[in-house]
């Protein structure tokens, strides 16, 4: 658990340092591609090799991502609601990729010994 915690802030800080840094440099032409669907499915194939336990607990560690980027950066008075519609475009690809790499890392199966 809090291993989990650990690694859940990590990620947080992680993807809230990319938007307000990185972003910036991401040419207009890819942006919202990369912004996301690249970098949160990124970041959740990140969160399920880093996190351990179930996929629903992976899934639920992931989901503070978005809530966090909705509390830190706001939401516009001229357009209300909008920050939700984004956290839950941004929400999207993080499953995806948490899903994707929990699948796969679930589906690997130790060597075997080898006989001498």
């Amino acid at each position: 658990m809090l291993r989990n915690t650990i690694v859940t802030i990590g990620l947080v800080a992680l993807s809230t340092i990319y938007l307000w840094v990185v972003a910036a440099f991401v040419p207009d032409r890819y942006a919202l591609i990369v912004n996301f669907i690249i970098v949160p499915g990124l970041i959740g194939a990140l969160a399920a090799y880093l996190l351990s336990g179930t996929l629903i607990a992976k899934l639920l560690f992931s989901l503070a991502i978005p809530v966090i980027h909705v509390a830190v950066f706001g939401g516009d008075p001229a357009k209300p609601g909008l920050e939700n519609l984004l956290a839950l475009v941004e929400l999207v690809p993080l499953y995806v990729g948490c899903i994707v790499v929990h699948l796969l890392l679930s589906r690997r199966q130790p060597p075997k010994p080898i006989d001498a």
